[in-house]
Protein backbone atom coordinates (compact mmCIF):
# COMPACT_ATOMS: atom_id res chain seq x y z
CA UNK A 1 0.00 0.00 0.00
CA UNK A 2 1.44 3.48 -0.78
CA UNK A 3 1.03 6.41 1.41
CA UNK A 4 0.19 9.09 -0.35
CA UNK A 5 2.37 12.04 -0.41
CA UNK A 6 2.29 15.48 -0.71
CA UNK A 7 4.17 16.76 -3.82
CA UNK A 8 7.46 18.18 -3.45
CA UNK A 9 6.38 21.68 -5.19
CA UNK A 10 2.97 22.33 -4.04
CA UNK A 11 1.23 25.27 -5.57
CA UNK A 12 0.74 29.01 -4.05
CA UNK A 13 -3.10 29.61 -3.15
CA UNK A 14 -3.17 32.17 -5.64
CA UNK A 15 -2.88 29.90 -8.67
CA UNK A 16 -5.38 27.81 -7.93
CA UNK A 17 -8.20 27.72 -9.67
CA UNK A 18 -11.12 27.79 -7.29
CA UNK A 19 -9.28 31.00 -5.11
CA UNK A 20 -8.89 32.81 -8.75
CA UNK A 21 -12.62 31.53 -9.63
CA UNK A 22 -13.61 33.54 -6.02
CA UNK A 23 -11.24 36.46 -6.51
CA UNK A 24 -13.11 37.35 -9.57
CA UNK A 25 -16.38 37.14 -8.18
CA UNK A 26 -15.41 39.51 -5.48
CA UNK A 27 -13.88 42.01 -7.99
CA UNK A 28 -17.30 41.64 -10.45
CA UNK A 29 -19.26 42.55 -7.56
CA UNK A 30 -17.01 45.25 -6.31
CA UNK A 31 -17.73 46.72 -9.02
CA UNK A 32 -21.14 45.64 -9.43
CA UNK A 33 -21.61 47.46 -5.77
CA UNK A 34 -19.36 50.39 -6.68
CA UNK A 35 -21.47 51.04 -10.08
CA UNK A 36 -24.80 51.13 -8.32
CA UNK A 37 -23.40 53.71 -6.14
CA UNK A 38 -22.27 55.71 -8.31
CA UNK A 39 -25.90 55.55 -10.06
CA UNK A 40 -26.90 56.28 -6.81
CA UNK A 41 -25.33 59.63 -6.42
CA UNK A 42 -25.96 61.04 -9.94
CA UNK A 43 -28.83 60.75 -9.70
CA UNK A 44 -29.55 62.23 -5.90
CA UNK A 45 -27.44 64.60 -7.70
CA UNK A 46 -29.63 65.08 -10.78
CA UNK A 47 -32.61 65.18 -8.61
CA UNK A 48 -31.44 67.83 -5.89
CA UNK A 49 -29.95 70.21 -8.79
CA UNK A 50 -33.69 69.65 -10.23
CA UNK A 51 -34.88 71.39 -7.14
CA UNK A 52 -32.73 73.79 -6.41
CA UNK A 53 -33.23 75.18 -10.08
CA UNK A 54 -36.91 74.98 -9.50
CA UNK A 55 -36.69 77.30 -6.43
CA UNK A 56 -34.47 79.42 -7.63
CA UNK A 57 -36.82 80.50 -10.10
CA UNK A 58 -39.71 81.22 -7.14
CA UNK A 59 -40.20 84.08 -4.84
CA UNK A 60 -39.36 83.47 -1.38
CA UNK A 61 -41.90 82.27 1.20
CA UNK A 62 -40.83 83.84 3.74
CA UNK A 63 -38.10 86.44 5.23
CA UNK A 64 -36.25 86.26 8.09
CA UNK A 65 -33.42 88.67 8.74
CA UNK A 66 -31.16 87.88 11.83
CA UNK A 67 -29.62 91.15 13.15
CA UNK A 68 -27.32 93.02 10.94
CA UNK A 69 -27.05 96.56 9.17
CA UNK A 70 -29.27 98.89 8.82
CA UNK A 71 -28.95 98.15 4.49
CA UNK A 72 -30.99 95.28 5.52
CA UNK A 73 -34.13 96.47 7.04
CA UNK A 74 -34.06 99.24 3.53
CA UNK A 75 -33.42 95.93 1.90
CA UNK A 76 -36.39 94.69 3.64
CA UNK A 77 -38.77 97.45 3.41
CA UNK A 78 -38.14 97.90 -0.46
CA UNK A 79 -38.96 94.36 -1.04
CA UNK A 80 -42.32 94.80 0.76
CA UNK A 81 -42.69 97.79 -1.43
CA UNK A 82 -41.98 95.94 -4.58
CA UNK A 83 -44.60 93.48 -3.59
CA UNK A 84 -43.96 90.69 -1.84
CA UNK A 85 -46.76 90.17 0.87
CA UNK A 86 -45.25 86.92 2.55
CA UNK A 87 -44.54 86.96 6.15
CA UNK A 88 -41.19 88.72 7.53
CA UNK A 89 -39.39 88.51 10.69
CA UNK A 90 -36.71 91.01 11.96
CA UNK A 91 -34.88 89.29 14.70
CA UNK A 92 -32.79 91.64 17.21
CA UNK A 93 -32.14 94.27 14.28
CA UNK A 94 -32.37 98.41 14.69
CA UNK A 95 -34.48 100.03 17.37
CA UNK A 96 -39.01 99.17 16.48
CA UNK A 97 -39.36 103.17 16.04
CA UNK A 98 -36.31 103.14 13.25
CA UNK A 99 -38.05 100.09 11.64
CA UNK A 100 -41.16 101.90 11.81
CA UNK A 101 -39.71 105.10 10.14
CA UNK A 102 -37.88 102.83 7.35
CA UNK A 103 -41.53 101.26 6.49
CA UNK A 104 -43.08 104.40 6.41
CA UNK A 105 -40.27 105.72 4.24
CA UNK A 106 -40.74 103.10 2.05
CA UNK A 107 -44.31 103.72 2.07
CA UNK A 108 -45.53 100.31 3.08
CA UNK A 109 -47.29 98.99 6.11
CA UNK A 110 -45.81 96.48 8.72
CA UNK A 111 -48.82 93.92 8.14
CA UNK A 112 -47.54 90.50 8.18
CA UNK A 113 -44.20 91.90 9.51
CA UNK A 114 -42.96 90.50 12.96
CA UNK A 115 -40.37 92.48 15.43
CA UNK A 116 -38.58 89.89 17.46
CA UNK A 117 -35.74 91.46 19.78
CA UNK A 118 -34.74 88.85 22.72
CA UNK A 119 -32.36 87.05 20.66
CA UNK A 120 -28.83 87.62 22.74
CA UNK A 121 -26.89 86.37 19.52
CA UNK A 122 -27.63 85.02 16.04
CA UNK A 123 -24.08 83.20 15.68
Amino acid sequence: MALLSQPSNPQPITDNPITMGMQTRRRQLKQIIGGLLLALLVMWGTITATHLAQGANRSPDAIVMLGGSIRREIYIAEQRAQGFTGPILISRGSADPCIYLLFQQAQVGLDNTWLEGCAESTF
